[in-house]
């Protein structure tokens, strides 16, 4: 984690429009540092969109495209209670901008016209119509957003502000988990006692075996030193 906030670099504004989005726009549209090729490529849309709308500005047109797509909502995962949940969060304007740059210009090099910039005219118009794979792609982003924040938080979600109001089925499950590990930890326990139980007793066991065989060794080297002593002295009273 950052000790301290990034510093946000100045984006100047583009010599034509005067638009620091379009100057964005066409830094993320640069592929391999060929920004004169990602130029072109994004004034000759904007020259296409007003050939084929008319007395709409190419500019203006852009402008709806960019603000149609930007999503309000996302859902971000959430781990409340051993489960992990898709909680919906607004969007930062910022990362709105951002993914509605991304998106059009992901969804513009899928599609099947001939050039960049017929495939990028296209999709920016379809985009301002409320229409296209990219706008389609923001709807399925944002479908909480038809529900205001509180309602989502109340309705779906009201365990993350109020973690301790959980529904009955939720707080059944949880106490279900929460009985199966005190279970496997007791039986866990239980076996490692018995382990060490028998570890011990074989152990045990060892020791005492050993100590036997030492005793047994002891008392017969006890007998053959007594039997060399009488075998001695029984020499001596012969002689």
């Amino acid at each position: 984690m950052r000790r301290r906030k990034a510093p946000v670099r100045e984006v100047m504004p583009d010599p034509i429009y005067g638009n620091k989005v379009i100057t964005k726009f066409i830094n993320s549209l640069m592929y391999d540092g060929k920004k004169s090729v990602a130029t072109e490529i994004m004034y000759g849309a904007i020259k296409a969109i007003e050939k084929k709308s008319g007395d709409v500005k190419g500019i203006d047109v852009f402008n709806d495209a960019i603000e149609n797509i930007k999503p309000l909502m996302e859902v971000k995962s959430r781990r409340v209670g051993g489960a992990t949940y898709q909680v919906p969060v607004e969007v930062r304007p910022a990362r709105q901008q951002a993914l509605a740059i991304r998106w059009i210009i992901g969804f513009a090099r899928k599609r099947s016209e001939r050039t960049m910039i017929d495939k990028l005219a296209n999709e920016l118009l379809d985009a301002a119509n409320s229409k296209g794979a990219s706008f389609e792609n923001k709807c399925l982003a944002t479908s909480f957003s038809q529900l205001g924040k509180k309602e989502v938080a109340k309705h779906l979600f009201s365990f993350i502000a109020h973690p301790y109001t959980l529904s009955l089925e939720e707080q059944r499950r949880l106490e279900i988990q929460e009985a199966k590990r005190i279970e496997e930890e007791a039986e866990t326990k239980r076996i490692w006692e018995a382990h060490q139980k028998a570890e011990d007793e074989a152990r045990q066991k060892e020791e005492e075996l050993k100590r036997s065989k030492e005793e047994t060794e002891r008392r017969k080297r006890q007998e053959e030193i007594q039997a060399k002593q009488n075998a001695a002295l029984n020499a001596l009273n012969d002689f």
